[in-house]
């Protein structure tokens, strides 16, 4: 059934994509080493890095455990099963279900904030695989379905790029990126993630040659 493959690749890119965030904030909590985390809401990258002068603001997560190797590789464990179950099981019957509980696992062991959030979308976005098109219809106005139509699969590849991409304008740009910072986060890991669901919604609903226009 085509909508479900377009609904498949959109959560799958999601979910790999929360997942590598997540890998993130763990490895750089692992580098912290054998140290209490002394909280709840930590900061990733550790006191070498001053969150004010960061763009990334040093990658802030929340933890339920009290050890930074510990959080770390819980962590990146969690993160890589949250990548690992999107790319692969995903489709199944309850694969939005148990995503959601690894980006849960990934979010209480310092996976970060945004991270979960996207998996939480991905797991949403799946949770959608078995409803009929009629019923997708009735959550899009007919005129925006035309306009979402055609940012598919744009989006998820401007997604895709914002990684690499960050840490690139990061390195050479950072006064540029301290500056501009929130409303990039706010574009990259906020509203496009929402949008490009929405966009696979679209794209299945809408005729060939509206796409096409």
């Amino acid at each position: 059934m085509k909508i479900r493959n377009t609904i498949r690749i959109t959560s799958t890119s999601l979910g790999i994509y929360a997942g590598l965030l997540g890998v993130e904030h763990g490895i750089f909590e692992l580098m912290q080493g054998n140290i209490l985390t002394n909280g709840l809401i930590i900061q990733a990258m550790g006191p070498i890095c001053n969150a004010d002068a960061a763009w990334h603001a040093c990658f802030p997560a929340f933890t339920i455990l009290p050890n930074y190797a510990v959080s770390g590789v819980l962590a990146t464990l969690f993160s890589l099963s949250v990548a690992a179950w999107a790319a692969s099981c995903i489709q199944l019957r309850r694969g939005g279900l148990i995503l959601l509980l690894l980006s849960i696992g990934m979010f209480l062991t310092g996976g970060g904030f945004v991270s979960f959030l996207t998996g939480t979308l991905a797991s949403a976005a799946a949770s959608t695989f078995r409803l009929s098109g009629g019923q997708r219809q009735r959550g899009l106005p007919h005129s925006l379905r035309r306009t979402l139509a055609v940012l598919f699969p744009w989006t998820l590849l401007l997604i895709a790029g914002w990684i690499p991409g960050s840490w690139l304008l990061g390195h050479f740009y950072p006064e540029t990126m301290l500056k501009i910072g929130t409303p990039l986060f706010l574009l990259f890991d906020l509203l496009l993630p929402l949008v490009s669901v929405f966009a696979a919604f679209a794209h299945d609903m809408t005729p060939e040659t509206v796409k096409t226009n």
